[in-house]
Order: structure tokens, then sequence, then C-alpha cells
């Protein structure tokens, strides 16, 4: 049922628009406007001369659209970082809000583009064409974002012909898919790898008793807490020169990070 008024209102709107070919030449495209004009004169004017008329007015229509667009829904010129509500310094916030950019790209723009060439869009052809704001209530499912960067990455594939091969192209598709990938699952999951810290006695020295001179620093409960905040400590410098070399990698290919 659905297919069938689909494939009526396709009808209807190529008969209106006097059924163009697929493809012509820029001489061929003018000398069927000439026939459209001369033969549908009626239709001719509802969609080239009419349009034309009040193009200034539907372009200052979209300008006012997209002023208040921009400023609503649609704020591109604020970065979300995804950080619980608190204060964070500066570092934090450049790393957070670099890297869910890049997250943004690979689950939204990327997602969204390998969606229009899938199978599941002529499912959903109909929810989007029918139901008011689908689009803008729905979320791309982010194997969309993956399988597009899988694509990229195939095009160093040796097998295929040499036309077909993009060795730059899967380089950049690896750099980004490992640098999400570390952001979104290996990065998360760093607490898993610190060790919990012992507790040890205060020696009956009080609650500041380890800046008391009498404080036995070979205790093996304070050494045993001393190994394990070293080792998380130096864990932490690791971690903190990860994050460096990470934003380095991601800075490189911004300007590649379009669609």
């Amino acid at each position: 049922m659905v297919k069938n008024i689909k494939k009526f209102l396709d009808t209807i709107s190529a008969w209106a628009r006097y059924n163009p070919p697929g493809a012509l030449t820029t001489e061929a495209w003018h000398l069927f406007d000439l026939e459209f004009k001369e033969k549908a004169p009626v239709r001719y004017f509802f969609h080239k001369q009419l349009p034309r008329t009040y193009r200034p007015f539907i372009r200052k229509f979209d300008k006012a659209v997209w002023w208040l667009r921009y400023r609503t829904f649609d704020k591109y010129h604020i970065v979300k970082t995804e950080l619980t509500p608190g204060y964070y310094e500066i570092e934090t916030l450049m790393l957070h809000s670099n890297f869910n950019m890049l997250k943004d790209y690979v689950e939204i723009q990327l997602a969204s583009i390998q969606y229009l060439f899938s199978e599941d869009r002529e499912k959903n052809n109909w929810k989007e064409k029918f139901i008011p704001f689908y689009n803008f209530f729905r979320k791309y499912d982010q194997s969309y974002g993956i399988k597009a960067l899988e694509f990229k990455m195939s095009l160093a594939d040796p097998s295929l012909p040499p036309h077909a091969r993009d060795d730059n192209e899967a380089a950049f598709g690896k750099e980004v898919y490992e640098l999400y990938n570390w952001w979104v699952n290996v990065r998360p999951n760093r607490h898993l790898q610190k060790i919990p810290l012992p507790e040890y006695s205060d020696q009956n020295l009080g609650s500041m008793s380890i800046f008391h001179p009498a404080f036995d620093r070979n205790a093996a409960d304070y050494v045993a807490f001393k190994d394990a905040y070293d080792t998380n400590g130096n864990m932490q410098n690791f971690w903190d020169t990860e994050d460096d070399i990470m934003l380095e990698r991601l800075i490189k290919i911004r300007r590649r990070l379009w669609t």
C-alpha cells in the first residue's frame, strides 16, 4: 500500500516537471526547457517561472529561518564536552571538546551519509516522508559510521584494481577509526587498571601521622600504600602523555574532518 502511494506521488511529481530524463547534456537540457515551455506552459509556469519570481522572497524567508535555527536547534557554534556538570580546567575542556567533535563526526555525519546508501533507508522511506520531524528526532546507529570508516580502510586492499584503490583515503579512515575507538572504547576503561590504595595505620600519631617525625615509613602497611600510590601516579603520567599524543594526532587530521 505504502509503495503504491509512493509510486503514485512520484508519477505525479514527474508529470508536473514534464517527465525530465535522468541526464542530458547542457545543450539538450536547453532544448528540453524550450519544449517544456511550449507544450506544457501551465506546468512550466508553476515549476520554472513562478519560483524565479518569488526567489528573492524565498531567500529572505530561508535566511530568517536559518537565523532562528542557528540560535535554537542547530547550534553549530556551541561545542559539547559530554562532561558531567562541575568545574574543569582548560586542559580537560580542550581534550573532551575536540574528541567529542570527532565522535559526532563519526556517529552523526559519517553515519548519516552511510545511512543514505543503506537498505535501511529504503525501509524507512515512508517514515521520513510522512511522519513530521522524523529525521529531527531520529538518532543514527553509530554502526553506520563504523561501516563508513571500514569502507575507507578497505580502499587499501591490494586485490582492488588500481583505479579503485586510494591509499591516502584508507590511511585517513584508519587514523579516524583508531582515534575514535580509543576515545569511545579504550580510554573510558582506564580506571580498571588502577590499583586500590590499601589503608595504613596512623601508628597512634593522629590524622596527620604521615607528617609526624616519629612516623615509621618502613612499616609494611605504609610501604604497600606507597607502592600502590606511586604505581597509580606513574600510570596517570603515562595516560596524560597518551592524551597529548592522541590530541596531537587528531589536530593533524582536523582539516579532513568534513562531509
